[in-house]
């Protein structure tokens, strides 16, 4: 492969990435806004839910667990209610996703054993915002009661020790301890923001490819390596940079946390590149029209990631036979390695398998791509001779024709 061929051809690209204000925008904003989307799209977390509180007991107790509801981020109150019925409404139109009945007699205690219970409704067309509110006013009721009762057993001379459970247990989360989703999803995430630059060049090259200017190319005596592998390096250079903005992004905006090495990372992140590109030339080599180059990609960057890469969905829930498939995709071996290295300090010592597989992803996809890839012009078209006997045959039928009107 000649190498003053192919950056004189890289450098050409690089003229028309940056001149092409479309490609410009796809390989440079697409990912951070593609990001930004997702990130708020895609998140788990809830805050400000919606609550309504129906309040029986109307006395300082029911107050303050009504003010520590409104203090916690995840809930608000929405509305105050008299009876149960009141709620039917705002339920049918989601203006609350649960509502709270406090009993009458909240906050009264005996030695008999009688403790209040707090009535929870929540609305089951919002599942994951009604799991989530449900746990925590469940867990601000708890706190709450016991608070109460403790001071109730001080006033009857008694230790409020005996509220302690006989086996307490205690939980401690590893590596996003505040059970945030977006710390557990963004660097998967990056991932498939990391394939708008393979798109861009998938649509370059069908661009090409109808307007008849890739034939210029093919005829210049330039290696077919050479041609395929400057017209991805200039994509290759901007991935790069996407991959630095969105880990800047992902530390300052989104506090991201990243316990692992840079420099393997960064490794990590060329190789998953190098593999999308060369899935893109691919793609533009058996694909020369841009509207069904935009359907295959959409087809290989987009859907394996989301759903065969283990960002949102585990894998060993998945059947063997498909995660065989998942092996053949870049975006499964990134996925593991991002995670590892940004989450848990992982080094890439210890996931070898993923990190020696995404390796020969990004140099094999390009091999393929260069071997079935011809510099030819005119493709020739087994049939295309009947078509050419037919024209001679008719030829031959008008001629005499023509003679004898002469």
């Amino acid at each position: 492969m000649n190498l003053r061929h192919m950056f004189a051809l890289a450098r050409k690209e690089f003229y028309h990435i940056v001149r092409d204000p479309g490609t410009f925008l796809l390989v440079t904003v697409g990912p951070v806004f593609l990001m930004i989307v997702f990130t708020y799209m895609l998140t788990s977390e809830v805050k400000n839910a919606p609550v309504g509180v129906i309040d029986h007991a109307h006395n300082d107790a029911s107050a303050e667990l009504i003010d520590r509801i409104e203090a916690d981020p995840v809930t608000r109150i929405a509305a105050y209610y008299e009876s149960v019925d009141a709620t039917d409404l705002d339920f049918q139109r989601g203006d609350i996703v649960a509502a709270v009945e406090i009993p009458e007699n909240y906050g009264q205690f005996s030695l008999l054993g009688d403790v209040p219970t707090v009535h929870m409704i929540v609305d089951g067309m919002e599942p994951t915002s009604a799991e989530q509110v449900l746990e925590t006013v469940y867990t601000i009721a708890d706190e709450h009661t016991r608070d109460l009762a403790g001071d109730a057993l001080s006033g009857f001379g008694l230790d409020s020790s005996l509220l302690d459970l006989p086996i307490n247990v205690e939980t401690e989360t590893l590596f996003n301890p505040d059970l945030r989703s977006i710390v557990d999803f963004y660097p998967g995430l990056m991932g498939m923001m990391l394939t708008l630059p393979a798109l861009a060049l998938a649509l370059s090259l069908a661009k090409e490819a109808e307007n008849g200017t890739l034939e210029q190319l093919v005829a210049s005596p330039v290696d077919k390596r050479a041609l395929l592998a400057g017209k991805m390096l200039p994509y290759l250079v901007f991935g790069m940079i996407d991959v630095v903005i969105l880990f800047i992004m992902g530390q300052v905006a989104y506090s991201v946390p990243f316990r692992g090495s840079l420099l393997e990372y960064m490794l990590v992140a060329l190789l998953f590149n190098m593999a999308n590109l060369g899935l893109a030339l691919l793609i533009a080599v058996f694909v020369r029209s841009q509207q069904v180059a935009i359907i295959v990609a959409f087809l290989v960057f987009f859907v394996p990631p989301f759903f065969l890469s283990g960002m949102f969905f585990p894998a060993d829930a998945m059947p063997f036979i498909v995660q065989l498939e998942m092996v053949e995709f870049p975006s499964m071996h990134y996925v593991s390695l991002a995670k590892a290295i940004f989450l848990q300090g992982t080094s890439i010592r210890d996931l070898l398998f993923n990190f020696v597989i995404l390796a020969i992803l990004g140099i094999e996809l390009f091999e393929i791509a260069a071997f079935i890839f011809r510099k030819k012009i005119i493709v020739t078209v087994p049939w295309r001779k009947w078509f050419n006997r037919d024209e001679k045959r008719q030829s031959l039928t008008q001629q005499p024709i023509a003679q004898s009107r002469g």
